[in-house]
């Protein structure tokens, strides 16, 4: 999907160099830690929510997941 797409390719310019990795699949963006940890999983989670929110696309389209340590999903839910 075009707009997962290109809000990965976003968030890759964005956080991409800092110490993780992000793939996308469907309607799915995974972003893997390459320091996992519950404050790195944390730090994360809050810098894309913030991303997201200052960006043109709408937080409540998008659950925010993943294992609380090395994974984090960002599922597509709008319509």
């Amino acid at each position: 999907m075009k707009l997962v797409e290109d809000l990965a390719e976003e968030l890759y310019e964005s956080i991409g160099e800092d110490e993780c990795t992000i793939e996308t699949e469907d309607n799915i963006i995974t972003i893997y830690l390459d320091l996992p940890d519950t404050e790195n999983y944390i730090s994360f989670v809050n810098t894309i929510e913030r991303f997201i929110v200052k960006s043109r696309y709408d937080i409540e389209d998008f659950e925010i997941d993943g294992d609380y340590e090395g994974q984090i999903d960002i599922v597509y839910e709008g319509e």
